[in-house]
């Protein structure tokens, strides 16, 4: 009997998640240009993962064949080619891998980093609050460009150090909007019947208000991943990327002597991160719709 039961608590946990999210899905998908834009960066994610299989590599020069410098966009080359006879759509394919990865890794990181500092700052507060919020304005009022040239030209430009570097420069959003969740969250009923059967901080703040108030902090990823490609496409358009790898700040660096005469070389990549950017944003309001309640009943 008991094992009975286990499985049909098991069912019923598993059944109200598979609803909560179809309703998600519901909801998001009321947003037409959330959706579109979803599909776009799911697009570049396949484009990034197949590069390799389909492209070739996007270092290989064709300056014996002159024929294929600086071609205009044609049926075989439909990006065109650069200086170099460098295909423009696959230095584009590849450039993907990294942009995309650096931004999704670093928005990754740097939640995480303001999920665990604004929930400290928020639940404990006093003196952990001060602290954690003059470390936050210190971040907030450091040119974010600035800081991320200066760590890049001290240790090192490889694709893990500009990852580092983009995610600590970015977190302080992060870790405001938890803080403000938890200061109206940690004195709820909820939070005090924890309390009371005696359940500890650790489990208070990551079981039981975290869950209730992190959909601001996934929301804001969205806003953080087009921030870090951003900070990665600009460290690369100024020559502090990883030069052994293919980037769209690094096509653009490239192209910097050819915008009188090739306007495909850089228009290109330029077209991609915009693209990339705006999908950003407008999946997370998409998400911001979906996942709070108040934003939907402002839209009603």
């Amino acid at each position: 009997m008991t094992e009975l039961r286990a499985d049909e608590r098991r069912m019923r946990v598993g059944s109200r998640r598979i609803d909560s999210m179809v309703k998600f899905w519901l909801r998001f998908s009321q947003d037409r240009l959330a959706v579109a834009s979803l599909f776009i960066l799911s697009l570049l994610s396949l484009v990034a993962l197949v590069s390799p299989l389909v492209f070739e590599d996007p270092l290989t020069m064709h300056i014996e064949r002159p024929d294929q410098i600086l071609r205009a966009p044609d049926l075989s080359h439909l990006m065109g080619t650069d200086q170099f006879g460098r295909d423009i759509m696959t230095r584009i394919a590849w450039g993907s891998r990294i942009s995309l990865s650096v931004g999704f890794l670093a928005s990754i990181l740097s939640t995480a980093v303001g999920i665990v500092l604004g929930s400290l700052a928020g639940y404990y507060g006093g003196i952990v609050d001060a602290a954690i919020s003059r470390l936050v304005d210190t971040f907030i009022t450091l040119p974010r460009m600035f800081l991320a040239l200066l760590v890049a030209a001290m240790f090192g430009s490889s694709i893990v150090n500009v990852m580092i570097v983009i995610s600590l420069t970015i977190w302080p959003s992060t870790a405001r909007l938890v803080r403000s969740e938890f200061l109206s969250h940690k004195e709820q009923p909820y939070v005090e019947s924890a309390r009371s059967v005696g359940a500890g901080d650790l489990h208070i703040i990551f079981r039981e208000i975290l869950p209730n108030t992190v959909y601001p902090a996934v929301v804001n990823t969205t806003i953080l991943m087009s921030y870090a490609i951003i900070l990665e496409s600009g460290l690369s358009f100024l020559g502090l990327g990883d030069p052994t790898t293919v980037s769209w700040g690094k096509i653009l660096n490239d192209s910097l002597k050819l915008l009188r005469t090739a306007w495909w070389v850089f228009t290109f990549p330029g077209l991609a991160i915009a693209a990339t950017i705006l999908s950003c944003n407008a999946v997370g309001d998409g998400l911001n719709y979906a996942l709070n309640p108040q934003m939907r009943a402002r839209r009603l």
